[in-house]
């Protein structure tokens, strides 16, 4: 018969026992739990690394380009952003291997560049950017901190979603922020001769000008042609000319006029007339603009922009154009008086009358 000493021995080590086991399951269910956050904070720090990747890449695609997106890249240089990518790439490789410095850094990175780049876009009006870049901050920030649940992981994706599609409805549709004067609605000359495309549009233009309807194709075939030569086919590839006339004279470069039209889609009249600028200020030889207006036409929201340039590969001496951007329902349709900037104090009044004369039927 075991003595109660004995007996006090074997319960000690049945519970030592029972003890132990117990810290087995707590462990097991705590390396569980390491284990299925870790899963988690892994696939929210590969996701992070995408986004990152792609953005760099997006980066040196825009500034490659051969100025079809003009503020498309923040780092124009070459050497700072194969600076900001090879550090990004230095950066996510330790963050990969576990090293809370790398993702401590690239939180500071994300952070600033925020708050610089955002400011910036912001100061310069673009809306739309500025929403992508606050979003993506934002959506990198909670991919790389805290408990990364589920939960948080998909909310992340959706903000990155949502702030690309609201950034660039924004930058389509929100008029760009110009301060421009307003004038108002000025009749077309009763001495004009009209000319009417039926159930379309009409124009009026001085008596001593003649309308050209057989050059239109050849002209726009040059137009396209030039913008192929500059990387700007995708802005010329549904535009259409479907009026010109030219004063009749033995100038070399009479003055003349062309009515262009195009599908408007979603973008506002602001945007438009904003893209083109940015394309003329860095395809155009001398680029000045004069003067730029907004008003109406035929009850129609416009925008007047008078500048002058020179297209001496071309042929074209340093030239006046006034060039209304008139917004229609499905079109935009884009008025352009021209002529050798010599003469442009004699026929800027003219040009104003006749692109304030388009009438538009559909």
């Amino acid at each position: 018969m075991k003595s109660e000493e004995s007996l006090g021995q074997e319960r000690r080590v049945q519970d030592e026992a029972e003890s132990r086991e117990s810290l087995g399951r707590d462990d097991e269910k705590h390396d569980g739990k390491r284990y299925w956050e870790f899963s988690q904070s892994r696939t929210a720090i590969i996701i992070a690394i995408g986004i990152i990747f792609v953005l760099d890449l997006l980066n040196i695609i825009l500034t490659a380009l051969p100025g079809e997106i003009p503020d498309g890249a923040y780092l124009s240089s070459p050497f700072a952003l194969a600076f900001a990518v090879i550090f990004d790439i230095f950066l996510c490789i330790n963050i990969l291997r576990g090293k809370n410095w790398a993702r401590i850094w690239m939180l500071v990175r994300i952070v600033v560049g925020m708050v610089i780049f955002g400011g910036i876009t912001l100061i310069q009006g673009n809306i739309g950017e500025v929403t992508i870049t606050i979003g993506l901050s934002l959506t990198l920030i909670l991919l790389l901190t805290g408990t990364s649940t589920r939960l948080r992981i998909i909310g992340s994706i959706v903000l990155a979603v949502l702030a690309i599609l609201g950034g660039l409805i924004l930058t389509m549709t929100t008029d760009s922020m110009l301060e421009l004067p307003t004038v108002p609605e000025t009749p077309t000359p009763d001495y004009f001769s009209t000319y009417t495309s039926e159930g379309f549009f009409s124009i009026s233009y001085p008596p001593d000008w003649n309308p050209e309807m057989s050059i239109l194709e050849e002209a726009e075939q040059e137009m396209k042609q030039w913008a192929k030569s500059e990387g700007l086919e995708s802005q010329a590839a549904e535009a259409q000319l479907v009026f010109s006339a030219w004063k009749t004279t033995q100038d070399e470069f009479p003055p003349s006029v062309l009515v262009q039209v195009q599908p408007r889609s979603i973008w506002s009249l602001d945007a438009i007339v904003e893209a083109d600028r940015q394309i003329g200020m860095e395809q155009l030889e001398q680029y000045v603009e004069r003067s730029m207006v907004r008003t109406t036409i035929g009850g129609r929201e416009a925008i007047i922009l008078v500048l002058q340039y020179e297209m001496s590969e071309y042929g074209v001496p340093m030239s006046t154009s006034a060039i209304a951007y008139i917004g229609g329902d499905e079109f935009v349709w884009v008025v352009v008086c021209m002529c050798d900037t010599q003469d442009s104090d004699v026929y800027l009044d003219t040009f104003d009358d006749i692109v304030r004369s388009l009438r538009v039927e559909y």
